[in-house]
Protein backbone atom coordinates (compact mmCIF):
# COMPACT_ATOMS: atom_id res chain seq x y z
CA UNK A 1 0.00 0.00 0.00
CA UNK A 2 1.25 3.32 -0.92
CA UNK A 3 -0.01 6.97 1.58
CA UNK A 4 0.59 10.22 -0.09
CA UNK A 5 1.32 11.82 2.89
CA UNK A 6 2.97 15.18 3.02
CA UNK A 7 2.13 16.23 6.72
CA UNK A 8 4.58 13.94 9.28
CA UNK A 9 6.44 15.69 11.78
CA UNK A 10 10.03 15.94 10.83
CA UNK A 11 11.04 13.70 13.87
CA UNK A 12 9.70 10.43 12.28
CA UNK A 13 10.88 11.16 9.07
CA UNK A 14 13.85 11.78 10.41
CA UNK A 15 13.74 8.32 12.72
CA UNK A 16 12.69 6.74 9.74
CA UNK A 17 15.41 8.01 7.63
CA UNK A 18 18.18 6.78 10.11
CA UNK A 19 16.48 2.81 9.92
CA UNK A 20 16.19 2.82 6.59
CA UNK A 21 19.69 4.18 6.08
CA UNK A 22 21.06 1.71 9.06
CA UNK A 23 19.41 -1.03 7.89
CA UNK A 24 20.99 0.07 4.27
CA UNK A 25 24.09 -0.06 5.36
CA UNK A 26 24.23 -3.34 7.58
CA UNK A 27 22.95 -4.82 4.27
CA UNK A 28 25.69 -3.16 2.31
CA UNK A 29 28.39 -4.87 4.97
CA UNK A 30 27.09 -8.14 5.33
CA UNK A 31 27.44 -8.81 1.16
CA UNK A 32 30.15 -10.89 -0.04
CA UNK A 33 30.71 -8.43 -3.13
CA UNK A 34 33.99 -10.41 -4.61
CA UNK A 35 31.47 -13.17 -5.11
CA UNK A 36 28.70 -10.99 -6.40
CA UNK A 37 30.97 -9.67 -9.21
CA UNK A 38 32.28 -13.39 -10.37
CA UNK A 39 28.68 -14.92 -9.60
CA UNK A 40 27.16 -13.90 -12.79
CA UNK A 41 23.35 -15.49 -12.10
CA UNK A 42 23.18 -13.74 -9.11
CA UNK A 43 23.80 -10.18 -10.50
CA UNK A 44 21.15 -11.07 -13.15
CA UNK A 45 18.52 -12.12 -10.38
CA UNK A 46 19.62 -8.94 -8.52
CA UNK A 47 19.17 -6.62 -11.45
CA UNK A 48 16.02 -8.17 -12.76
CA UNK A 49 14.89 -8.33 -9.29
CA UNK A 50 15.09 -4.61 -9.11
CA UNK A 51 13.60 -3.94 -12.70
CA UNK A 52 10.60 -6.38 -11.52
CA UNK A 53 10.10 -4.61 -8.49
CA UNK A 54 9.91 -1.21 -10.26
CA UNK A 55 7.65 -2.25 -12.56
CA UNK A 56 5.13 -4.10 -9.77
CA UNK A 57 5.13 -1.11 -7.82
CA UNK A 58 3.13 1.08 -10.00
CA UNK A 59 0.13 -1.33 -11.50
CA UNK A 60 -1.83 0.13 -8.27
CA UNK A 61 -5.24 0.52 -7.58
CA UNK A 62 -6.60 3.86 -5.94
CA UNK A 63 -8.88 3.32 -3.14
CA UNK A 64 -8.37 7.28 -2.80
CA UNK A 65 -6.78 10.43 -4.06
CA UNK A 66 -3.97 9.72 -1.55
CA UNK A 67 -3.53 5.70 -1.05
CA UNK A 68 -3.35 2.92 -3.31
CA UNK A 69 -2.33 -0.98 -3.11
CA UNK A 70 -0.19 -2.93 -5.07
CA UNK A 71 1.64 -6.01 -5.01
CA UNK A 72 4.56 -6.11 -2.88
CA UNK A 73 6.25 -8.72 -3.59
CA UNK A 74 9.54 -8.13 -0.54
CA UNK A 75 9.00 -11.85 0.91
CA UNK A 76 9.51 -13.68 -2.47
CA UNK A 77 12.53 -11.54 -3.11
CA UNK A 78 13.88 -11.87 -0.04
CA UNK A 79 13.51 -15.48 -0.04
CA UNK A 80 15.18 -16.00 -3.25
CA UNK A 81 17.84 -13.06 -3.02
CA UNK A 82 18.59 -12.62 1.02
CA UNK A 83 17.30 -9.98 3.27
CA UNK A 84 20.54 -7.77 2.01
CA UNK A 85 20.12 -7.66 -1.62
CA UNK A 86 16.01 -7.05 -1.03
CA UNK A 87 16.86 -4.21 1.40
CA UNK A 88 18.85 -2.37 -1.38
CA UNK A 89 16.57 -3.41 -4.27
CA UNK A 90 13.47 -2.08 -2.10
CA UNK A 91 15.56 1.29 -1.17
CA UNK A 92 16.62 1.43 -4.83
CA UNK A 93 13.02 1.28 -6.46
CA UNK A 94 11.64 3.60 -4.03
CA UNK A 95 14.40 6.35 -5.10
CA UNK A 96 13.47 5.39 -8.64
CA UNK A 97 9.75 5.77 -8.25
CA UNK A 98 10.29 9.43 -6.79
CA UNK A 99 12.59 10.26 -9.65
CA UNK A 100 10.04 9.02 -12.18
CA UNK A 101 7.44 11.35 -10.32
CA UNK A 102 4.72 8.20 -9.62
CA UNK A 103 5.74 8.90 -5.66
CA UNK A 104 6.38 11.73 -3.84
CA UNK A 105 9.30 12.58 -2.03
CA UNK A 106 7.41 13.86 1.30
CA UNK A 107 6.04 10.41 1.50
CA UNK A 108 9.40 8.71 0.90
CA UNK A 109 10.25 7.46 4.87
CA UNK A 110 6.97 6.42 5.92
CA UNK A 111 6.19 4.33 2.66
CA UNK A 112 9.90 3.33 2.09
CA UNK A 113 9.94 2.47 5.98
CA UNK A 114 6.75 0.35 6.00
CA UNK A 115 6.06 -1.11 2.26
CA UNK A 116 10.37 -1.87 1.98
CA UNK A 117 12.37 -2.43 4.75
CA UNK A 118 10.08 -3.47 7.41
CA UNK A 119 9.02 -6.12 5.32
CA UNK A 120 12.02 -7.41 4.68
CA UNK A 121 12.75 -7.82 8.41
CA UNK A 122 9.42 -9.67 8.90
CA UNK A 123 10.38 -12.32 5.87
CA UNK A 124 13.99 -12.83 7.47
CA UNK A 125 12.99 -13.13 11.30
CA UNK A 126 10.35 -15.23 10.15
CA UNK A 127 12.78 -17.64 7.89
CA UNK A 128 15.05 -17.61 10.53
CA UNK A 129 12.39 -19.16 13.07
CA UNK A 130 11.27 -21.73 10.26
CA UNK A 131 14.89 -23.29 9.90
CA UNK A 132 15.08 -23.20 13.45
CA UNK A 133 12.22 -24.55 14.42
CA UNK A 134 10.74 -26.64 11.65
CA UNK A 135 13.89 -27.70 9.61
CA UNK A 136 11.44 -29.20 6.94
CA UNK A 137 10.86 -28.64 3.09
CA UNK A 138 7.18 -28.35 3.59
CA UNK A 139 7.53 -25.57 6.28
CA UNK A 140 9.72 -23.28 4.18
CA UNK A 141 7.16 -23.48 1.42
CA UNK A 142 3.84 -23.01 3.01
CA UNK A 143 5.11 -20.69 6.40
CA UNK A 144 7.94 -19.25 4.63
CA UNK A 145 5.90 -18.58 1.33
CA UNK A 146 2.78 -18.02 1.84
CA UNK A 147 2.19 -17.09 5.75
CA UNK A 148 5.13 -14.72 5.42
CA UNK A 149 3.77 -12.54 2.64
CA UNK A 150 0.75 -12.05 3.95
CA UNK A 151 2.35 -11.37 7.07
CA UNK A 152 4.69 -8.89 5.76
CA UNK A 153 1.36 -7.22 4.23
CA UNK A 154 -0.61 -7.24 7.39
CA UNK A 155 2.43 -5.85 10.19
CA UNK A 156 3.00 -3.08 8.31
CA UNK A 157 -0.10 -2.14 7.67
CA UNK A 158 -1.34 -2.27 11.45
CA UNK A 159 2.00 -0.40 12.52
CA UNK A 160 1.01 2.35 10.27
CA UNK A 161 -2.11 2.58 11.33
CA UNK A 162 -1.62 2.98 15.32
CA UNK A 163 1.18 5.78 14.05
CA UNK A 164 -0.76 7.72 11.90
CA UNK A 165 -3.50 7.24 14.88
CA UNK A 166 -0.67 8.46 17.63
CA UNK A 167 -0.22 11.69 15.10
CA UNK A 168 -3.87 12.26 14.94
CA UNK A 169 -4.01 11.91 11.06
CA UNK A 170 -7.17 11.62 8.51
CA UNK A 171 -5.63 8.78 6.75
CA UNK A 172 -5.80 6.32 9.35
CA UNK A 173 -9.31 5.58 7.82
CA UNK A 174 -7.79 4.94 4.74
CA UNK A 175 -5.76 2.19 6.58
CA UNK A 176 -8.78 1.12 7.86
CA UNK A 177 -10.48 0.52 4.61
CA UNK A 178 -7.17 -1.42 4.09
CA UNK A 179 -7.21 -3.81 6.79
CA UNK A 180 -11.15 -4.55 5.98
CA UNK A 181 -9.66 -5.86 1.91
CA UNK A 182 -7.02 -6.78 3.87
CA UNK A 183 -7.63 -10.57 3.95
CA UNK A 184 -8.46 -10.84 0.33
CA UNK A 185 -5.47 -8.82 -0.64
CA UNK A 186 -2.59 -10.37 1.49
CA UNK A 187 -4.66 -13.99 0.27
CA UNK A 188 -3.76 -13.51 -2.73
CA UNK A 189 -0.42 -12.53 -2.61
CA UNK A 190 0.60 -14.84 -0.14
CA UNK A 191 -1.01 -17.70 -3.05
CA UNK A 192 0.76 -16.56 -5.65
CA UNK A 193 4.20 -16.14 -3.60
CA UNK A 194 3.66 -19.47 -2.84
CA UNK A 195 3.44 -21.18 -5.93
CA UNK A 196 6.20 -18.74 -7.50
CA UNK A 197 7.98 -20.27 -4.84
CA UNK A 198 7.11 -23.82 -5.10
CA UNK A 199 7.76 -23.71 -8.72
CA UNK A 200 11.83 -21.90 -7.64
CA UNK A 201 12.29 -24.80 -5.12
CA UNK A 202 10.89 -27.69 -8.00
CA UNK A 203 12.97 -26.34 -11.14
CA UNK A 204 15.18 -23.97 -10.28
CA UNK A 205 16.14 -24.50 -6.76
CA UNK A 206 19.85 -22.65 -7.43
CA UNK A 207 17.95 -19.65 -7.93
CA UNK A 208 16.50 -19.23 -4.02
CA UNK A 209 19.46 -18.22 -1.79
CA UNK A 210 17.58 -19.58 1.50
CA UNK A 211 16.45 -22.89 0.29
CA UNK A 212 19.44 -25.57 0.98
CA UNK A 213 18.15 -28.65 -0.75
CA UNK A 214 21.11 -30.97 0.25
CA UNK A 215 20.23 -30.13 3.89
CA UNK A 216 16.30 -31.55 3.67
CA UNK A 217 18.15 -34.33 1.89
CA UNK A 218 20.58 -34.71 4.24
CA UNK A 219 17.40 -34.79 7.23
CA UNK A 220 15.49 -37.40 4.93
CA UNK A 221 18.36 -39.62 4.88
CA UNK A 222 19.26 -39.88 8.41
CA UNK A 223 15.37 -39.92 9.34
CA UNK A 224 14.86 -42.52 6.92
CA UNK A 225 17.94 -45.09 8.12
Amino acid sequence: MYLDIDDVPLVINIILVLLIFLQFLLAIKSIDWPAFFVFRLRQHLVFGSFAVVVCLWQLRGWLDDSASIYMLGVNLMTLILGWAFSSIIVLMASVALVLLGVNSLDGWPLNTFFWGMLPVVISLLIYRLVVYWLDNPFAYIYLCGFFATVLTLVIPAAGLWLLLIMMGHSGSGVLATYLTYAPVICISEGVLSGMLLVSFVIFLPDWVKTYDELRYERNAKDKYK
